[in-house]
């Protein structure tokens, strides 16, 4: 592209010049003046002067055709002409240079040809911080020099808009612009008044401090790239600025040779940028908005931190933490992340510390965080920030543990967790959309983010805290590419953050291409070194750059339910062991950082386990997210927390501070107890909803568990069973009390159950719901229960009561037993017991011999139980048992006769047995 710099024998035009030789997409620069100037100095090394052409005009009121001529097909113009205060000698004279020659600029560029036909001509016009566009309110300083800027401002902005689309035009309003070895000069030029006023008076009246760097960079960004907004004022400015310079030129501009020392600008430069970070936040909180990066800019001209422009030692007192191109940086020190996953509502609160502690013991200094939606608002307006919810507590726990958080707060997680962190209550608002630029959406999950916010956003590193980064959503790329979505995600939480936003997604095109967001930095999950080169190779947009962060290293994977999946574990597995020992060991030495996913998974208690989308079948994740973690479910070391720790201490070498491993309280076991059949479910039925045609379980402000729908049948039908749409997800099926089939969603060809009614027959549905799915395009597909009709062959039935069973508390034990004997075809039953223990600890309750259902002790329900496998028992916290009369409550969906015993053990066991209801 061609570029106009009218005004180029100024400082600030020197600057623009300097830079736009070394900008790839600027093909062409003519620098308009009454003289010509020379090629700036201190230009980078691969600055190219050729394609620098001066133009001198005589006569900025009448171009003359030679000058038409050589300003002809220029796209952009950056309007540099003014007189400054001090050399007004009559405001007619200061009008005709600042006010006439403007106008006749824009008038005539605007009407020469340009060289991308159909496209407006850019304008870019510098003004003042102190000019007045309200002709009616005069300054009292300079006043009516202001008035005239500020009429000059509203001249070139009108003529934008009434052009037809000829000219897009903004107004940048500048403080002081400083440079190394300036200062004098500009005091010198600003007049008596401002000579006697000195800086701090010059601060007083209101006139901020920036670098003629940050306002050339971002007088250039607009220029190139396209008009972010009609006016930037100085925090736009320095924001846009800070951005947008060439790290090439820098250090020639600053003269910074580290080795050397040498003070020739950055010390004093460090002071100016140290008195304007008390004004206004750092520079990631200031970013905002900001139209896509030219292609064809390469990755080096843009960066997003300060300490890229100024280098690593500068001026970090006052961003706590920053990044450059190859390097985060904690206090202006580089600072490389030893990572690991670990999410807080996944683990009793008892349990936070001693779950960090092994964390620090490992050799980590940073925790990485999912918050779950979900828990926090488990019904609309409803917050709950209490118990395993109180995020504030633990972060404040991770600190003093030593380690650094990462915060990960969605609103969309993934994470294997119900509906990827999204409360059930979203499908049911009306028009919603997750995951898109969706007004319902973006409106509930704003109002989250903001309580969310008040509870953290106080224990940022800027606050003295321990948080270090906040992620922006979660691996978008993998499930579309709305820009404008994600980038009102960064917006909600840049107005609740001070700290850098960051993306995190595969290491793939389609998944960067997706995913990345304007000034945000991108990083990649999986295998480093194919996300590393991902990264580097499809992230087009150098705002996003920066160091290199493998936000998930996967140890092992998620554990589903099925008779052929089996627990995955690297626990006596040599050789994948050393595959991580490698891997971790090439991040570290390659001096980039990394996140353990998962470092402790915890468990997916009650019914908060996701479900996901695999060859056309539902796949259901068992309520132990044990992971094959370094730190098992229980919080016990594993072969590759010893691996993985033996590669941290080893990189660390000498400066290793890490300590040693606190010393865990052994399991306990806990003897054979009996259970007996305490009440059966379909006796203990709320009130049921009277429909003509049955609900998913979201329309009646159900979000988990079961649901039951019972119809009476009216006249005789024979005929395969449809339970809806689909089976969504388990559905036990009764007539007159007798179960005679299962169709269960885990299998792609569900079984078919086909029946044989009369008149005045009871059929009722059991319908569990085994976890919305978590990822990929089937998110959307989150209802449970019953959705269309019920058909029996070619039948609807119709006329149903339905029966919301959320099950957040068993129903209490009955003295006798009143229901259905326990067989292979009967209902539900609720089976009741209690045991003691002599030592408090952690323990595997096992079930032996029952089929499925879930367990509840004390009143906290522990999961699902499944015989299928692969977990045969339920982690029991320590944390929830005391010595006496500990009360545990089972249902049995299939309950048997000989199954009515548990037992508590030491050393669980995982292992895989056939359905008994496989198709």
């Amino acid at each position: 592209m061609k570029i106009i710099v009218a005004g180029s024998t100024g400082f600030v035009a020197t600057e623009v010049i300097r830079q736009a030789l070394s900008i790839p997409a600027i093909t062409s620069i003519v620098a308009l003046g009454r003289r010509t100037i020379a090629v700036p100095q201190n230009t980078a090394p691969g600055a190219d002067a050729s394609k620098l052409n001066y133009v001198v005009c005589d006569d900025f009121e009448n171009y003359s055709e030679s000058v038409k001529k050589e300003l002809s097909g220029a796209d952009a113009c950056i309007w540099l002409i003014a007189v400054t205060p001090s050399k007004v000698k009559t405001m007619p004279s200061a009008r005709k240079i600042c006010l006439d020659y403007t106008v006749k600029g824009i008038e005539t560029i605007a009407q020469l040809p340009r060289s991308s036909a159909g496209k407006p001509l850019r304008f870019i016009y510098t003004s003042g911080a102190k000019a007045q566009r309200d002709q009616s309110q005069k300054p009292w300083i300079l006043g009516d020099y202001c008035l005239l800027r500020g009429e000059t401002e509203s001249r070139v902005l009108d003529f934008a808009k009434n052009s037809n689309g000829l000219v897009e035009a903004c107004v940048a309003k500048p403080g002081i612009i400083d440079a190394p070895g300036r200062t004098g000069l500009m005091m010198r030029r600003t007049g008596l008044m401002m000579r006697a006023l000195g800086s701090v008076g010059r601060a007083i009246i209101g006139l901020p401090i920036l670098d003629v760097s940050e306002i050339a960079a971002t007088l250039l960004q607009q220029a190139v790239n396209g008009i972010e907004q009609e006016t930037l004022l100085t925090d736009d400015l320095v924001r846009i600025g800070q951005t947008a310079l060439v790290t090439e030129n820098i250090g020639q501009w600053y003269n910074v040779d580290r080795n050397r020392k040498e003070a020739t600008g950055i010390q004093r430069e460090c002071g100016v940028f140290g008195r304007r970070a008390h004004s206004r936040p750092s520079a990631h909180k200031q970013f905002s908005r900001a139209s896509s990066i030219n292609v064809n800019m390469r990755p080096f001209w843009l960066l997003t931190s300060l300490a890229a422009i100024l280098g690593p030692a500068a001026c970090t007192d006052t961003v706590p933490f920053t990044y450059n191109r190859t390097d985060f940086l904690l206090h202006g020190t580089p600072y490389q992340m030893i990572g690991g996953q670990m999410d807080p509502q996944r683990i009793p609160s008892e349990y936070w510390r001693d779950r960090l502690s092994m964390a620090r013991a490992m050799g980590l200094n940073t925790i990485f965080t999912y918050i779950f939606w979900n828990d926090l608002e488990p019904s609309p307006g409803v917050w709950d920030f209490t118990g395993q919810n109180d995020i504030k507590k633990y972060f404040q726990i991770a600190q003093e543990e030593g380690l650094n958080v990462i915060l990960r707060p969605g609103p969309y997680v993934c994470g294997e967790r119900e509906w990827g962190g999204f409360p059930a209550w979203l499908s049911e608002v009306p028009g919603m959309a997750v995951r898109t630029n969706n007004k319902p959406f973006l409106d509930a999950s704003k109002v989250y983010l903001e309580h969310l916010a008040e509870e953290v956003a106080p224990l940022q590193v800027t606050n003295g805290g321990p948080i270090l980064m906040v992620q922006v959503e979660n691996e978008y790329g993998s499930f579309g590419n709305d820009h404008i979505y994600v980038a009102a995600m960064r917006d909600m939480l840049k107005a609740q953050y001070e700290v850098p936003l960051y993306t995190n997604d595969g290491g793939g095109e389609s998944y960067l291409a997706g995913g990345q967001i304007h000034g945000v930095l991108a990083e990649t999950d999986g295998d480093p070194k194919t996300g590393f080169e991902a990264r580097d190779k499809y992230v087009t947009d150098p705002t996003s750059l920066g160091p290199q962060l493998d936000g998930e290293y996967y140890v092992t994977w998620i554990d589903t339910w099925g008779s052929n999946s089996t627990h995955n574990t690297n626990d006596g597995n040599a050789e994948a062991l050393k595959k991580i020992q490698e891997d971790v060991a090439w991040v570290l030495t390659n001096k980039s950082s990394i996140s353990i996913y998962m470092f402790h998974g915890g468990t997916n208690m009650g019914f908060q386990n996701a479900g996901l989308w695999i060859d056309n079948a539902l796949a259901a994740v068992t309520s132990s997210y044990d992971y094959g973690a370094p730190l098992d479910e229980s919080g016990r070391p594993t072969e590759a927390y010893y691996a993985i720790r033996e590669t941290i201490i080893a990189h660390l070498g000498g400066n290793s501070t890490v300590p040693d491993i606190p010393v865990k309280t052994p399991l306990i076991e806990v003897p054979t107890f009996q259970l007996k059949p305490s009440v059966a479910l379909f006796d203990v039925l709320p009130k049921p909803a009277i429909q003509k045609n049955p609900t998913h379980m979201e329309a009646l402000g159900q979000s988990y568990g079961f649901i039951m729908y019972r119809h009476e049948v009216k006249t005789a039908l024979k005929g395969s069973l449809k339970p809806g749409d689909v089976p969504r997800d388990r559905v036990l099926v009764y007539v007159n009390g007798e179960r005679v089939g299962v169709i269960d969603r885990i299998y792609m060809v569900p079984a078919t159950v086909t029946l044989d009614l009369k008149k005045g027959d009871v059929l009722e549905l059991l319908v569990e719901n085994m976890g919305r799915i978590d990822y990929g395009p089937a998110l959307v597909e989150h209802r449970k229960g019953v959705v269309g009709n019920v058909t029996i062959g070619d039948n609807v039935l119709l006329d149903w009561k339905t029966y919301p069973l959320a099950l957040e508390q068993p129903p209490a034990p009955q003295a006798k037993y009143r229901g259905p004997a326990p067989s292979s075809t009967s209902t539900p039953i609720f089976y009741s017991g209690s045991f003691d223990v002599e030592t408090i600890g952690d323990t595997f309750l096992e079930l032996p011999g029952w089929v499925k259902g879930i367990v509840w002790v004390n009143g906290v329900n522990l999961g699902r139980y499944w015989i299928i496998g692969p977990q045969q028992s339920l982690y029991l916290p320590g944390c929830y048992l005391k010595n006496k009369g500990n009360e545990i409550t089972v249902l049995a969906l299939e309950p048997l006769a000989d199954a009515t015993s548990a037992v508590g053990i030491s050393k669980r066991i995982w292992g895989n047995n056939p359905d008994p209801d496989a198709p």
